[in-house]
């Protein structure tokens, strides 16, 4: 009957061709292997992976072969060196038997092996000199010492990439790091410099690319780079807006020279030259022009090259305002007049949430200010209902409704949370209902009713039901991180700068998490009390270490009591970059706003302040005062491994 035996569809080896017999014979023998003796006279020697009442599979020289019970005359089973040495060192009777198994199994190049052994010799003997020596010891001053006691006994320093060094070797090494450091800053700095000096406006560079034109009177480096930007940022917007046909101006710039239509973007080269330029009041970042201004071409998107805010920078204002732009593509009859939570709702979650990744490629997260903003209010009773949302005129809308504008449209567009165990089938209805209300003002101007028939059709909800939901939805969430930890390194390319953790096993730990406000990392030890909060932000101002270094002292002043200061502000580096550095002590005052985290015992503290040009840098050494010292050691490895990124 089909199927009552086994087809035989393994190759017998019996009439495999001579040639490859012939190969497989003329290859070196394995060190020790498993031997198939075939009918015939032949043999294979390798390792059998697998083996039935009908056939065994063996692998000779990385080739899996196939033989037949039949064709096998007998197998001769041959130990492995690491089988014979578990074996062996079952039975070992005493040290030396041990050793020499140590030894037998390093010619065998089974290194770990070896180790046990001579383990095991210092167990059963724990003078034993030559098992000692195998492991690395030394015989020191009366006693047996590993590498690093030996080393420490000597007074030497490890030094990465260098090895044990003298405490003399040491400070020349770090004098040389100090000097390359402070040469790359320099050089850095210069650079930086000469970004903000930029060129007149009158000889701007022009970066072109297939979706954009950006003029920038930065270097031609910075406009390149910006123009690479509006690229990437080019994709994400057609992944949502793709399916909407743009509809390009009457005319534009090249139309007559037969060119396609491409964006414009303007990026003055300081903030005080785009204010005065444009005549922008303070706190704008940049704008998106529908109708033509002030000599400026129609549907243009105008910024300025730096920081804004504590955590903005041109990156982010591009994102937001050419999220504008894009949209003004798609939509016809008179932008102004389009739904602006909608407008502005679309700007955050392409502006505030997107993230360049370390490889250079866009990523859209939560934005965090503005997640922070609804898991605070959704968490109370004050909060703005969708239906209120919805109806709020452009004159009426403020900075605090930005935020449920992206809600509603990353609830329509991304909600996978756990409220639905449908995840794939939930989300898919909510990009439905919102590429309904989206078409709904490409050509005309949505009401507020007709919007609440969207939700009532597409997801079953009446505006109430939705806006709860909304709710629950925006609560599953948490604050998303500015970097990424491996291993015992963290890196942020947001605010770049990387640090180091010691090692696990003296108790340090990075936290990510209910940080203090503006630290983007800290690094704790419960053991030891020790902690040091890293604080990253804009340099808006263009404030100076020294500045920096009296408002932070200022600051602290409010924050405890009985402030003493041990150490008086003074110059010192971080990373190459000239900062500040002081060493204080006080109780911790409870914070009036919960967003601190509080210790009650007396802390002692270290703080290092570096402003370079765009970005402030605020090291926060601390732990209890009379636990400080247990953590100085460690505070000096963090404080050396904190390198800012190019």
């Amino acid at each position: 009957m089909f199927g009552a035996t086994r087809p035989r569809t393994a190759l017998r080896l019996a009439v495999l061709p001579a040639l490859t017999l012939a190969l497989l014979a003329s290859l070196p023998r394995p060190l020790s292997a498993d031997v198939i003796h075939l009918e015939g006279g032949g043999r294979l020697e390798g390792e059998i992976v697998y083996e039935d009442a009908e056939m065994v599979r063996i692998t000779v020289h990385g080739v899996e072969q196939t033989v037949e019970r039949d064709d096998i005359v007998r197998i001769e089973r041959v130990k492995t060196p690491a089988q014979e040495f578990d074996e062996r060192l079952e039975t070992v009777a005493d040290a030396q038997a041990a050793y020499d198994l140590g030894v037998w199994a390093r010619d065998q190049g089974l290194s770990e092996q070896a180790a046990r052994a001579f383990r095991r010799a210092v167990e059963m003997d724990g003078g034993h000199k030559e098992a000692r020596e195998a492991l690395g010891f030394h015989w020191f001053e009366g006693r047996w010492m590993s590498e690093e006691e030996y080393q420490r006994a000597q007074g030497k320093v490890y030094v990465e990439g260098r090895g044990w060094v003298s405490r003399e070797e040491v400070d020349r090494i770090r004098g040389e790091e100090t000097d390359r450091r402070r040469a790359e800053a320099e050089a850095r700095l210069a650079e930086k410099r000469a970004e903000f000096e930029g060129v007149p406006w009158s000889e701007a560079n022009v970066a072109e690319r297939p979706h954009y034109i950006v003029r920038c009177n930065s270097t031609r480096k910075v406009a390149d780079h910006y123009a690479d930007f509006m690229e990437k940022l080019y994709a994400k917007y057609d992944k949502i807006f793709g399916a909407f046909p743009k509809q390009f101006p009457d005319d534009w710039e090249g139309k007559a020279r037969g060119q396609p239509f491409r964006n414009t973007v303007y990026i003055n080269r300081t903030h005080d030259e785009f204010m005065t330029m444009l005549q922008q009041p303070g706190g704008v970042g940049g704008f998106y022009r529908p109708e033509a201004w002030f000599g400026l071409p129609p549907r243009i998107v105008c910024a300025f090259h730096g920081p804004f805010g504590d955590t903005g920078d041109t990156h982010t204002v591009l994102a937001h305002e050419g999220t504008h732009q894009f949209e003004h593509l798609v939509m016809r009859g008179d932008f102004m007049e389009k739904p602006i939570w909608l407008i502005e709702g679309l700007a955050c979650l392409f502006g505030d949430g997107h993230r360049v990744a370390s490889s250079g490629e866009i990523e859209i997260i939560d934005p965090p200010d503005r997640l922070s903003q609804l898991l605070a209010q959704y968490a109370g009773t004050e909060y703005l209902p969708v239906k209120h949302l919805i109806r709020t005129p452009h004159m009426g809308f403020s900075g605090g409704h930005y935020a449920y504008g992206w809600a509603v449209i990353d609830y329509l567009t991304n909600k996978t949370s756990p409220l639905n165990p449908d995840k794939k089938g939930e989300k898919k209805v909510g990009r439905e209902a919102f590429n309904a209300v989206f078409a709904a003002n490409v050509d005309g101007v949505q009401t507020p009713e007709q919007f609440e028939a969207i939700i009532k059709e597409k997801l079953g909800k009446e505006i109430d039901a939705f806006d709860a939901d909304l709710r629950a939805f925006i609560l599953t969430k948490s604050m998303p991180t500015f970097g990424e930890i491996k291993g015992s390194e963290y890196t942020t390319n947001e605010f770049r700068f990387r640090v180091s953790r010691p090692a696990t096993a003296r108790g340090w730990a990075f936290q990510d998490k209910d940080l203090n406000p503006n630290e983007k990392i800290a690094l704790v030890n419960e053991k030891t009390t020790g902690r040091v909060g890293i604080i990253a932000m804009g340099n808006g101002t263009g404030g100076t270490s020294k500045d920096w270094c009296d408002i932070i002292v200022g600051a602290l002043s409010q924050r405890l009591d009985g402030l003493a200061m041990a150490k008086e502000p003074s110059e010192r580096l971080l990373g190459g970059f000239p900062g500040y550095e002081f060493n204080c002590s006080g109780t911790e005052k409870a914070s009036e706003t919960g967003s601190e985290r509080v210790r009650a015992a007396p802390q002692k503290y270290k703080v290092i302040v570096v402003a370079t040009v765009d970005k402030v840098y605020i090291l926060r050494f601390q732990a209890d005062a009379d636990r400080f010292g247990d953590s100085k050691d460690d505070f000096v490895a963090i404080l050396e491994s904190f390198k800012i990124l190019d």
